[in-house]
Protein backbone atom coordinates (compact mmCIF):
# COMPACT_ATOMS: atom_id res chain seq x y z
CA UNK A 1 0.00 0.00 0.00
CA UNK A 2 2.64 2.52 1.04
CA UNK A 3 4.86 1.72 -1.97
CA UNK A 4 1.97 2.29 -4.35
CA UNK A 5 1.00 5.58 -2.73
CA UNK A 6 4.55 6.90 -2.80
CA UNK A 7 4.84 6.08 -6.49
CA UNK A 8 1.51 7.69 -7.28
CA UNK A 9 2.11 10.86 -5.33
CA UNK A 10 5.59 11.16 -6.80
CA UNK A 11 4.21 11.09 -10.31
CA UNK A 12 1.48 13.59 -9.40
CA UNK A 13 3.99 16.07 -8.00
CA UNK A 14 6.33 15.68 -10.95
CA UNK A 15 3.82 16.07 -13.78
CA UNK A 16 2.24 19.07 -15.31
CA UNK A 17 -1.26 17.60 -14.98
CA UNK A 18 -3.73 16.29 -17.54
CA UNK A 19 -3.11 19.03 -20.13
CA UNK A 20 0.42 17.66 -20.79
CA UNK A 21 -0.99 14.20 -21.47
CA UNK A 22 -3.70 15.65 -23.71
CA UNK A 23 -1.44 17.58 -26.10
CA UNK A 24 -1.89 14.95 -28.81
CA UNK A 25 -5.58 14.34 -28.07
CA UNK A 26 -6.64 15.35 -31.59
CA UNK A 27 -4.62 12.52 -33.13
CA UNK A 28 -6.03 9.00 -33.05
CA UNK A 29 -4.85 6.99 -30.04
CA UNK A 30 -2.50 4.13 -30.98
CA UNK A 31 -3.13 2.13 -27.80
CA UNK A 32 -5.83 1.58 -25.21
CA UNK A 33 -7.80 4.63 -24.12
CA UNK A 34 -9.43 5.70 -20.88
CA UNK A 35 -12.95 5.71 -22.29
CA UNK A 36 -12.82 2.45 -24.25
CA UNK A 37 -10.60 0.27 -22.03
CA UNK A 38 -9.15 1.62 -18.79
CA UNK A 39 -12.19 3.31 -17.27
CA UNK A 40 -14.01 -0.01 -16.76
CA UNK A 41 -11.02 -1.55 -14.97
CA UNK A 42 -10.63 1.43 -12.65
CA UNK A 43 -14.37 1.50 -11.94
CA UNK A 44 -14.42 -2.16 -10.95
CA UNK A 45 -11.14 -2.40 -9.04
CA UNK A 46 -10.10 1.06 -7.82
CA UNK A 47 -12.93 3.48 -7.12
CA UNK A 48 -14.28 1.46 -4.22
CA UNK A 49 -11.57 3.33 -2.25
CA UNK A 50 -10.35 6.03 -4.67
CA UNK A 51 -13.37 8.33 -4.80
CA UNK A 52 -13.98 11.81 -3.42
CA UNK A 53 -14.28 11.45 0.35
CA UNK A 54 -13.23 7.79 0.23
CA UNK A 55 -10.63 5.92 2.26
CA UNK A 56 -7.84 6.52 -0.28
CA UNK A 57 -6.00 9.88 -0.26
CA UNK A 58 -6.96 10.79 -3.83
CA UNK A 59 -9.75 10.04 -6.31
CA UNK A 60 -9.62 8.19 -9.64
CA UNK A 61 -13.09 9.00 -10.91
CA UNK A 62 -12.11 10.92 -14.05
CA UNK A 63 -9.52 10.82 -16.79
CA UNK A 64 -8.19 14.16 -15.53
CA UNK A 65 -7.48 12.57 -12.14
CA UNK A 66 -6.11 9.26 -13.43
CA UNK A 67 -3.97 10.32 -16.43
CA UNK A 68 -1.14 12.00 -14.44
CA UNK A 69 -0.90 8.81 -12.37
CA UNK A 70 -0.89 6.34 -15.28
CA UNK A 71 2.71 5.18 -14.87
CA UNK A 72 2.32 4.91 -11.10
CA UNK A 73 -0.90 2.94 -11.49
CA UNK A 74 0.82 0.48 -13.82
CA UNK A 75 3.81 0.11 -11.49
CA UNK A 76 1.60 -0.42 -8.44
CA UNK A 77 -0.49 -3.19 -10.02
CA UNK A 78 2.62 -4.84 -11.48
CA UNK A 79 4.20 -4.87 -8.00
CA UNK A 80 0.99 -6.27 -6.48
CA UNK A 81 0.62 -3.41 -4.00
CA UNK A 82 -2.63 -2.32 -5.68
CA UNK A 83 -5.40 -3.24 -5.29
CA UNK A 84 -4.56 -4.12 -1.66
CA UNK A 85 -5.15 -7.88 -1.30
CA UNK A 86 -2.66 -9.86 0.77
CA UNK A 87 -3.88 -13.39 0.04
CA UNK A 88 -2.08 -15.15 -2.80
CA UNK A 89 -4.71 -16.19 -5.39
CA UNK A 90 -2.48 -19.11 -6.41
CA UNK A 91 -3.37 -20.69 -3.04
CA UNK A 92 -7.15 -20.39 -3.39
CA UNK A 93 -9.92 -17.96 -4.27
CA UNK A 94 -12.08 -16.04 -1.79
CA UNK A 95 -15.24 -13.96 -1.99
CA UNK A 96 -14.93 -10.32 -3.15
CA UNK A 97 -11.31 -10.65 -4.24
CA UNK A 98 -9.53 -7.41 -5.06
CA UNK A 99 -7.25 -9.00 -7.64
CA UNK A 100 -6.61 -7.80 -11.20
CA UNK A 101 -6.29 -10.29 -14.01
CA UNK A 102 -3.00 -10.53 -15.90
CA UNK A 103 -4.76 -9.01 -18.90
CA UNK A 104 -5.80 -5.94 -16.88
CA UNK A 105 -2.26 -5.45 -15.57
CA UNK A 106 -0.93 -5.54 -19.14
CA UNK A 107 -3.68 -3.13 -20.22
CA UNK A 108 -2.75 -0.51 -17.60
CA UNK A 109 0.92 -0.69 -18.58
CA UNK A 110 0.06 -0.35 -22.28
CA UNK A 111 -2.15 2.68 -21.52
CA UNK A 112 0.62 4.35 -19.53
CA UNK A 113 3.22 3.65 -22.22
CA UNK A 114 0.88 5.12 -24.87
CA UNK A 115 0.71 8.40 -22.96
CA UNK A 116 -2.59 7.71 -21.14
CA UNK A 117 -4.92 8.84 -23.99
CA UNK A 118 -8.49 9.78 -23.09
CA UNK A 119 -10.45 8.67 -26.13
CA UNK A 120 -14.02 9.96 -26.21
CA UNK A 121 -15.02 12.17 -23.29
CA UNK A 122 -16.89 10.27 -20.57
CA UNK A 123 -18.83 11.00 -17.41
CA UNK A 124 -17.05 10.62 -14.04
CA UNK A 125 -17.19 7.13 -12.56
CA UNK A 126 -20.01 6.78 -10.05
CA UNK A 127 -18.48 4.67 -7.25
CA UNK A 128 -20.47 1.52 -6.58
CA UNK A 129 -20.76 0.83 -2.87
CA UNK A 130 -22.68 -2.02 -1.33
CA UNK A 131 -24.74 -0.88 1.65
CA UNK A 132 -26.39 -3.14 4.17
CA UNK A 133 -29.93 -2.34 5.29
CA UNK A 134 -29.37 -2.94 9.02
CA UNK A 135 -31.93 -3.97 11.60
CA UNK A 136 -29.82 -2.37 14.34
CA UNK A 137 -26.91 0.10 14.40
CA UNK A 138 -24.49 -0.01 17.33
CA UNK A 139 -22.16 2.89 18.18
CA UNK A 140 -19.59 3.69 20.88
CA UNK A 141 -21.03 5.74 23.72
CA UNK A 142 -18.56 8.59 23.03
CA UNK A 143 -16.77 9.57 19.78
CA UNK A 144 -12.99 9.10 19.86
CA UNK A 145 -10.28 11.43 18.60
CA UNK A 146 -7.07 9.46 17.92
CA UNK A 147 -3.80 10.39 19.58
CA UNK A 148 -1.04 10.96 17.01
CA UNK A 149 1.29 12.80 19.39
CA UNK A 150 3.86 9.98 19.53
CA UNK A 151 3.00 7.90 16.46
CA UNK A 152 1.13 8.15 13.17
CA UNK A 153 -0.89 5.08 14.26
CA UNK A 154 -3.33 4.64 17.14
CA UNK A 155 -4.96 1.32 18.08
CA UNK A 156 -8.06 1.81 20.21
CA UNK A 157 -10.80 -0.45 21.55
CA UNK A 158 -14.24 0.82 22.51
CA UNK A 159 -17.34 -0.93 23.77
CA UNK A 160 -20.38 -0.53 21.57
CA UNK A 161 -23.27 1.00 23.45
CA UNK A 162 -25.74 -1.89 23.52
CA UNK A 163 -26.76 -4.41 26.17
CA UNK A 164 -27.71 -7.90 25.00
CA UNK A 165 -30.39 -9.16 27.38
CA UNK A 166 -30.98 -12.35 25.41
CA UNK A 167 -29.17 -14.60 22.95
CA UNK A 168 -28.90 -12.78 19.61
CA UNK A 169 -27.97 -14.10 16.15
CA UNK A 170 -26.15 -11.86 13.67
CA UNK A 171 -26.58 -12.89 10.03
CA UNK A 172 -24.93 -9.89 8.33
CA UNK A 173 -22.86 -6.89 9.39
CA UNK A 174 -21.27 -3.77 7.98
CA UNK A 175 -18.77 -1.44 9.66
CA UNK A 176 -19.06 2.20 8.58
CA UNK A 177 -15.84 4.11 9.34
CA UNK A 178 -16.25 7.48 11.02
CA UNK A 179 -13.48 9.30 9.13
CA UNK A 180 -10.82 8.74 6.48
CA UNK A 181 -8.31 8.20 9.34
CA UNK A 182 -9.94 4.85 10.17
CA UNK A 183 -7.64 2.30 8.56
CA UNK A 184 -9.16 -1.02 9.60
CA UNK A 185 -11.70 -2.32 12.13
CA UNK A 186 -12.40 -5.62 13.89
CA UNK A 187 -15.49 -6.17 16.07
CA UNK A 188 -15.30 -8.86 18.77
CA UNK A 189 -17.82 -10.56 21.07
CA UNK A 190 -16.58 -10.68 24.68
CA UNK A 191 -18.15 -12.87 27.35
CA UNK A 192 -17.45 -13.92 30.94
CA UNK A 193 -14.26 -12.61 32.54
CA UNK A 194 -13.24 -11.13 29.18
CA UNK A 195 -15.83 -8.41 29.75
CA UNK A 196 -14.58 -7.72 33.29
CA UNK A 197 -10.96 -7.38 32.13
CA UNK A 198 -11.85 -5.09 29.26
CA UNK A 199 -14.15 -2.93 31.40
CA UNK A 200 -11.42 -2.54 34.02
CA UNK A 201 -8.93 -1.48 31.34
CA UNK A 202 -11.50 0.92 29.89
CA UNK A 203 -11.91 2.55 33.30
CA UNK A 204 -8.15 2.77 33.86
CA UNK A 205 -7.26 4.37 30.50
CA UNK A 206 -7.69 8.07 29.86
CA UNK A 207 -10.37 9.01 27.36
CA UNK A 208 -12.96 6.78 25.69
CA UNK A 209 -11.97 3.14 25.40
CA UNK A 210 -8.52 1.63 25.93
CA UNK A 211 -5.32 1.04 23.97
CA UNK A 212 -5.32 -2.38 22.24
CA UNK A 213 -2.57 -2.97 19.71
CA UNK A 214 -2.93 -6.75 19.46
CA UNK A 215 -6.41 -7.70 20.57
CA UNK A 216 -9.45 -6.67 22.62
CA UNK A 217 -8.76 -8.71 25.78
CA UNK A 218 -6.20 -7.20 28.19
CA UNK A 219 -3.82 -9.60 29.91
CA UNK A 220 -4.92 -10.60 33.42
CA UNK A 221 -2.57 -9.62 36.23
CA UNK A 222 -2.14 -13.26 37.26
CA UNK A 223 -1.59 -14.32 33.66
CA UNK A 224 -4.60 -16.64 33.72
CA UNK A 225 -6.73 -17.13 30.63
CA UNK A 226 -10.11 -15.42 31.22
CA UNK A 227 -13.27 -17.50 31.16
CA UNK A 228 -15.93 -17.05 28.53
CA UNK A 229 -14.54 -19.25 25.78
CA UNK A 230 -12.90 -17.91 22.65
CA UNK A 231 -13.82 -14.37 21.48
CA UNK A 232 -15.92 -14.40 18.33
CA UNK A 233 -15.97 -11.82 15.55
CA UNK A 234 -19.15 -10.22 14.20
CA UNK A 235 -17.73 -7.58 11.88
CA UNK A 236 -14.64 -6.27 10.13
CA UNK A 237 -13.68 -3.52 7.71
CA UNK A 238 -10.77 -2.54 5.50
CA UNK A 239 -10.99 0.00 2.65
CA UNK A 240 -13.03 -1.46 -0.17
CA UNK A 241 -14.66 -4.15 1.97
CA UNK A 242 -18.25 -5.20 1.30
CA UNK A 243 -20.74 -6.09 4.06
CA UNK A 244 -20.18 -9.46 5.72
CA UNK A 245 -23.18 -11.59 4.75
CA UNK A 246 -23.38 -15.18 5.98
CA UNK A 247 -25.03 -18.04 4.14
CA UNK A 248 -28.63 -19.23 4.45
CA UNK A 249 -29.52 -20.14 8.03
CA UNK A 250 -26.01 -19.24 9.31
CA UNK A 251 -25.35 -16.76 12.11
CA UNK A 252 -22.79 -15.58 14.64
CA UNK A 253 -24.11 -15.89 18.18
CA UNK A 254 -23.97 -13.08 20.74
CA UNK A 255 -24.76 -14.54 24.17
CA UNK A 256 -26.99 -12.83 26.68
CA UNK A 257 -24.76 -10.60 28.81
CA UNK A 258 -22.03 -10.39 26.16
CA UNK A 259 -20.58 -7.09 24.98
CA UNK A 260 -19.25 -6.00 21.58
CA UNK A 261 -15.85 -4.34 21.41
CA UNK A 262 -14.70 -2.44 18.33
CA UNK A 263 -10.93 -2.46 17.73
CA UNK A 264 -9.98 0.39 15.41
CA UNK A 265 -6.63 1.17 13.79
CA UNK A 266 -6.41 4.92 13.15
CA UNK A 267 -3.75 6.21 10.75
CA UNK A 268 -2.82 9.89 10.46
CA UNK A 269 -2.02 9.46 6.78
CA UNK A 270 -0.20 12.78 6.63
CA UNK A 271 -3.12 14.74 8.08
CA UNK A 272 -2.32 17.85 10.07
CA UNK A 273 -4.85 17.10 12.80
CA UNK A 274 -6.69 14.15 14.29
CA UNK A 275 -10.37 13.88 13.42
CA UNK A 276 -13.10 12.93 15.87
CA UNK A 277 -14.53 9.58 14.80
CA UNK A 278 -17.73 7.66 15.49
CA UNK A 279 -17.42 4.38 13.62
CA UNK A 280 -20.60 2.29 13.64
CA UNK A 281 -21.63 -1.34 13.23
CA UNK A 282 -24.85 -2.15 11.41
CA UNK A 283 -26.24 -5.67 11.75
CA UNK A 284 -29.03 -7.83 10.42
CA UNK A 285 -30.47 -10.26 12.95
CA UNK A 286 -32.26 -13.59 12.68
CA UNK A 287 -35.76 -13.80 14.13
CA UNK A 288 -35.58 -17.56 14.62
CA UNK A 289 -32.90 -19.91 15.89
CA UNK A 290 -30.45 -20.57 13.02
CA UNK A 291 -29.56 -24.08 11.91
CA UNK A 292 -25.82 -23.32 12.02
CA UNK A 293 -23.44 -21.09 13.93
CA UNK A 294 -20.21 -19.60 12.56
CA UNK A 295 -17.68 -19.89 15.38
CA UNK A 296 -14.21 -18.31 15.38
CA UNK A 297 -11.39 -20.54 16.58
CA UNK A 298 -7.99 -18.82 16.93
CA UNK A 299 -5.16 -21.28 16.20
CA UNK A 300 -2.00 -19.91 17.89
CA UNK A 301 1.59 -20.95 17.26
CA UNK A 302 3.00 -20.33 20.74
CA UNK A 303 6.35 -22.12 20.74
CA UNK A 304 8.76 -19.64 19.18
CA UNK A 305 11.63 -17.40 20.21
CA UNK A 306 12.85 -15.14 17.39
CA UNK A 307 16.61 -14.54 17.82
CA UNK A 308 17.92 -11.00 17.56
CA UNK A 309 19.29 -10.43 14.06
CA UNK A 310 17.54 -13.41 12.43
CA UNK A 311 15.94 -12.22 9.19
CA UNK A 312 13.99 -15.39 8.34
CA UNK A 313 12.91 -17.22 11.51
CA UNK A 314 10.02 -19.67 11.03
CA UNK A 315 7.77 -21.52 13.48
CA UNK A 316 4.77 -23.76 12.89
CA UNK A 317 2.24 -26.03 14.56
CA UNK A 318 -0.18 -28.68 13.31
CA UNK A 319 -3.62 -28.61 14.94
CA UNK A 320 -5.28 -32.02 14.62
CA UNK A 321 -9.04 -32.51 14.68
CA UNK A 322 -9.42 -35.15 17.44
CA UNK A 323 -13.20 -34.85 17.50
CA UNK A 324 -15.70 -37.04 15.66
CA UNK A 325 -17.11 -34.04 13.76
CA UNK A 326 -16.09 -32.78 10.31
CA UNK A 327 -15.53 -29.00 10.36
CA UNK A 328 -16.49 -26.79 7.41
CA UNK A 329 -14.23 -23.74 7.15
CA UNK A 330 -16.16 -20.53 6.41
CA UNK A 331 -13.45 -17.88 6.84
CA UNK A 332 -9.75 -17.47 7.61
CA UNK A 333 -7.67 -14.54 8.84
CA UNK A 334 -3.97 -14.25 9.60
CA UNK A 335 -2.44 -12.27 12.45
CA UNK A 336 1.15 -11.30 13.24
CA UNK A 337 2.79 -8.09 14.44
CA UNK A 338 5.35 -5.75 12.88
CA UNK A 339 8.18 -8.27 12.33
CA UNK A 340 5.90 -10.62 10.41
CA UNK A 341 6.85 -11.46 6.83
CA UNK A 342 4.84 -14.52 5.79
CA UNK A 343 1.98 -16.65 7.08
CA UNK A 344 0.79 -19.88 5.50
CA UNK A 345 -1.96 -22.36 6.43
CA UNK A 346 -2.34 -25.86 4.99
CA UNK A 347 -4.92 -28.59 5.61
CA UNK A 348 -3.23 -32.00 5.86
CA UNK A 349 -5.83 -34.67 5.21
CA UNK A 350 -5.62 -38.03 6.94
CA UNK A 351 -5.38 -39.79 3.56
CA UNK A 352 -2.14 -37.95 2.78
CA UNK A 353 -3.57 -35.17 0.63
CA UNK A 354 -2.83 -31.49 1.19
CA UNK A 355 -4.88 -28.36 0.54
CA UNK A 356 -3.69 -24.76 0.66
CA UNK A 357 -5.98 -22.80 2.99
CA UNK A 358 -4.35 -19.35 3.10
CA UNK A 359 -1.05 -17.88 1.94
CA UNK A 360 0.09 -14.37 2.86
CA UNK A 361 3.48 -14.12 1.09
CA UNK A 362 4.11 -10.48 2.06
CA UNK A 363 2.56 -9.72 5.45
CA UNK A 364 1.53 -6.14 6.16
CA UNK A 365 0.11 -5.42 9.62
CA UNK A 366 -1.90 -2.54 8.18
CA UNK A 367 -3.84 -4.82 5.81
CA UNK A 368 -5.09 -7.68 7.96
CA UNK A 369 -8.59 -8.90 7.19
CA UNK A 370 -10.85 -11.95 7.15
CA UNK A 371 -11.18 -13.91 3.91
CA UNK A 372 -14.53 -15.59 3.22
CA UNK A 373 -14.56 -18.91 1.36
CA UNK A 374 -17.15 -19.24 -1.41
CA UNK A 375 -20.11 -21.42 -0.50
CA UNK A 376 -19.39 -23.71 -3.45
CA UNK A 377 -15.68 -24.13 -2.63
CA UNK A 378 -15.74 -25.35 0.95
CA UNK A 379 -12.75 -26.68 2.87
CA UNK A 380 -13.51 -29.62 5.15
CA UNK A 381 -11.40 -30.64 8.15
CA UNK A 382 -12.43 -34.22 8.92
CA UNK A 383 -11.54 -36.23 12.03
CA UNK A 384 -7.83 -36.99 11.83
CA UNK A 385 -7.13 -34.05 9.50
CA UNK A 386 -4.79 -31.29 10.66
CA UNK A 387 -4.45 -27.57 10.00
CA UNK A 388 -0.82 -26.46 9.92
CA UNK A 389 -0.06 -22.80 10.61
CA UNK A 390 3.43 -21.46 9.77
CA UNK A 391 4.83 -17.95 10.27
CA UNK A 392 8.07 -16.30 9.23
CA UNK A 393 9.48 -13.17 10.89
CA UNK A 394 12.23 -10.70 9.97
CA UNK A 395 14.15 -9.67 13.10
CA UNK A 396 17.17 -8.44 11.17
CA UNK A 397 19.16 -5.34 12.06
CA UNK A 398 17.59 -3.45 9.14
CA UNK A 399 13.99 -4.28 10.09
CA UNK A 400 13.82 -2.52 13.45
CA UNK A 401 11.70 0.42 14.64
CA UNK A 402 13.09 3.94 14.60
CA UNK A 403 12.64 5.78 17.91
CA UNK A 404 13.51 9.48 18.10
CA UNK A 405 15.37 9.15 14.82
CA UNK A 406 17.50 6.20 16.01
CA UNK A 407 17.26 2.69 14.53
CA UNK A 408 16.85 0.33 17.47
CA UNK A 409 19.03 -2.73 18.06
CA UNK A 410 17.28 -6.09 17.56
CA UNK A 411 16.39 -8.15 20.64
CA UNK A 412 15.04 -11.66 21.12
CA UNK A 413 11.26 -11.65 20.62
CA UNK A 414 8.61 -14.03 21.94
CA UNK A 415 4.81 -14.21 22.13
CA UNK A 416 3.14 -11.16 23.65
CA UNK A 417 0.45 -8.50 23.37
CA UNK A 418 2.74 -5.47 22.97
CA UNK A 419 3.98 -3.67 19.88
CA UNK A 420 7.49 -5.06 20.37
CA UNK A 421 6.21 -8.62 20.91
CA UNK A 422 5.04 -11.03 18.23
CA UNK A 423 2.22 -13.41 17.47
CA UNK A 424 1.32 -16.11 14.98
CA UNK A 425 -2.43 -16.73 14.75
CA UNK A 426 -4.89 -18.11 12.26
CA UNK A 427 -8.49 -17.14 12.97
CA UNK A 428 -10.53 -20.05 11.66
CA UNK A 429 -14.26 -19.45 11.19
CA UNK A 430 -16.02 -22.81 11.14
CA UNK A 431 -19.68 -23.74 10.67
CA UNK A 432 -21.20 -25.81 13.49
CA UNK A 433 -24.72 -27.13 14.08
CA UNK A 434 -26.62 -24.86 16.44
CA UNK A 435 -26.45 -25.74 20.13
CA UNK A 436 -27.81 -23.73 23.08
CA UNK A 437 -25.51 -21.32 24.89
CA UNK A 438 -23.76 -22.96 27.85
CA UNK A 439 -25.07 -22.01 31.27
CA UNK A 440 -22.45 -19.64 32.77
CA UNK A 441 -23.36 -20.87 36.27
CA UNK A 442 -23.06 -24.56 35.41
CA UNK A 443 -20.04 -26.59 36.64
CA UNK A 444 -17.04 -26.60 34.34
CA UNK A 445 -17.33 -30.33 33.65
CA UNK A 446 -20.25 -32.68 33.15
CA UNK A 447 -20.83 -35.34 35.79
CA UNK A 448 -20.67 -37.81 32.90
CA UNK A 449 -16.92 -37.17 32.80
CA UNK A 450 -16.28 -37.99 36.49
CA UNK A 451 -13.43 -40.53 36.73
CA UNK A 452 -14.08 -43.62 38.80
CA UNK A 453 -11.00 -45.75 38.24
CA UNK A 454 -8.70 -43.73 35.95
CA UNK A 455 -7.94 -40.16 34.95
CA UNK A 456 -8.27 -41.38 31.37
CA UNK A 457 -12.04 -41.54 31.88
CA UNK A 458 -11.97 -37.77 32.39
CA UNK A 459 -9.33 -36.89 29.79
CA UNK A 460 -11.06 -39.04 27.14
CA UNK A 461 -14.61 -37.97 27.97
CA UNK A 462 -16.76 -37.32 24.91
CA UNK A 463 -18.38 -34.39 26.73
CA UNK A 464 -15.13 -32.51 27.27
CA UNK A 465 -15.69 -28.76 26.74
CA UNK A 466 -13.54 -25.66 26.42
CA UNK A 467 -14.29 -24.77 30.06
CA UNK A 468 -13.73 -28.32 31.35
CA UNK A 469 -10.36 -28.74 29.66
CA UNK A 470 -8.30 -26.16 31.61
CA UNK A 471 -10.04 -27.15 34.85
CA UNK A 472 -9.14 -30.79 34.19
CA UNK A 473 -5.48 -30.00 33.58
CA UNK A 474 -5.33 -27.80 36.69
CA UNK A 475 -6.91 -30.58 38.74
CA UNK A 476 -4.46 -33.16 37.41
CA UNK A 477 -1.50 -30.96 38.35
CA UNK A 478 -2.91 -30.10 41.78
CA UNK A 479 -3.27 -33.68 42.89
CA UNK A 480 -0.31 -35.30 41.09
CA UNK A 481 2.56 -32.83 41.02
CA UNK A 482 4.08 -34.03 44.32
CA UNK A 483 3.87 -37.80 43.69
CA UNK A 484 4.11 -37.90 39.90
CA UNK A 485 6.31 -34.90 39.11
CA UNK A 486 8.76 -36.86 36.95
CA UNK A 487 5.97 -38.36 34.84
CA UNK A 488 4.32 -34.96 34.40
CA UNK A 489 7.61 -33.42 33.26
CA UNK A 490 8.05 -36.23 30.76
CA UNK A 491 4.55 -35.60 29.43
CA UNK A 492 4.77 -31.80 29.33
CA UNK A 493 5.10 -31.41 25.57
CA UNK A 494 2.35 -33.96 24.86
CA UNK A 495 0.01 -32.41 27.41
CA UNK A 496 0.53 -28.91 25.98
CA UNK A 497 0.10 -30.05 22.37
CA UNK A 498 -2.96 -32.21 22.99
CA UNK A 499 -4.53 -29.58 25.24
CA UNK A 500 -4.07 -26.89 22.59
CA UNK A 501 -5.27 -29.07 19.70
CA UNK A 502 -8.45 -30.22 21.42
CA UNK A 503 -9.24 -26.77 22.80
CA UNK A 504 -9.10 -25.28 19.30
CA UNK A 505 -10.48 -28.02 17.03
CA UNK A 506 -12.42 -30.18 19.48
CA UNK A 507 -12.24 -33.69 20.83
CA UNK A 508 -10.85 -35.09 24.07
CA UNK A 509 -7.16 -34.74 25.03
CA UNK A 510 -7.00 -38.38 26.17
CA UNK A 511 -7.58 -39.57 22.60
CA UNK A 512 -4.71 -37.38 21.44
CA UNK A 513 -2.42 -38.58 24.25
CA UNK A 514 -3.10 -42.25 23.45
CA UNK A 515 -2.28 -41.64 19.78
CA UNK A 516 0.80 -39.42 20.14
CA UNK A 517 2.62 -40.59 23.31
CA UNK A 518 1.03 -43.87 24.46
CA UNK A 519 3.90 -45.21 26.58
CA UNK A 520 4.45 -42.00 28.53
CA UNK A 521 0.69 -41.59 28.98
CA UNK A 522 0.35 -45.14 30.36
CA UNK A 523 3.20 -44.45 32.79
CA UNK A 524 1.54 -41.23 33.93
CA UNK A 525 -1.80 -42.94 34.51
CA UNK A 526 -0.08 -45.71 36.48
CA UNK A 527 1.13 -43.03 38.87
CA UNK A 528 -1.93 -40.76 39.00
CA UNK A 529 -4.81 -43.26 39.11
CA UNK A 530 -4.06 -44.54 42.64
CA UNK A 531 -4.30 -40.92 43.83
CA UNK A 532 -7.96 -40.51 42.79
CA UNK A 533 -9.18 -41.28 46.30
CA UNK A 534 -6.82 -38.79 47.98
CA UNK A 535 -8.31 -35.65 49.51
CA UNK A 536 -6.16 -33.37 47.30
CA UNK A 537 -7.53 -34.98 44.12
CA UNK A 538 -11.10 -34.98 45.40
CA UNK A 539 -10.87 -31.26 46.20
CA UNK A 540 -9.29 -30.45 42.82
CA UNK A 541 -11.94 -32.35 40.88
CA UNK A 542 -14.71 -30.83 42.99
CA UNK A 543 -13.78 -27.38 41.70
CA UNK A 544 -14.62 -28.69 38.20
CA UNK A 545 -18.02 -29.95 39.34
CA UNK A 546 -16.94 -33.60 39.54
Amino acid sequence: MRTGLVLMMGVWMGCGGPKDTAEGAETEASGPTWSADVRAVVAESCTGCHFSGGAAPFALETWEQAAPLASALAAAVEAGTMPPWSADPDCRSFEDERVLSDEDVVLLRAWADAGAPEGDPTEPIAPVTTTLDPHQVYTPAVPYTPDFSTSADDYRCQFLDHTFTEETWVTASQVVPGTSQVHHVLVFVLTGDQVDLAEAQDAADNGPGYTCFSGPIPTAEDGQVPTGGLPGQVGAWVPGANPLVLGDDEAVRVDAGARLVMQVHYSAGGSAEALSSETTLGVQLADDTPASLVVTRPLPVLDFAIPAGDGAYTASHRFTNWSTETLRVRSVAAHMHLLGRQEHATVHHADGGEECLLDIPDWDFSWQQAYMLPQDDAVWVAPGDAVEVACTWDNSVENQPVVDGVLQDPVDVTWGEGTADEMCLLYLGVVEPYSPSPDPDAPACSEACAPEASFDELLSCDEMTATCLPCTFDGLLACAQDDCGAQLVGMQDCLETCGLDTLMLGGAPGDCLVATCPEAYTELLSCTDPLLEDDACAAALATCGL
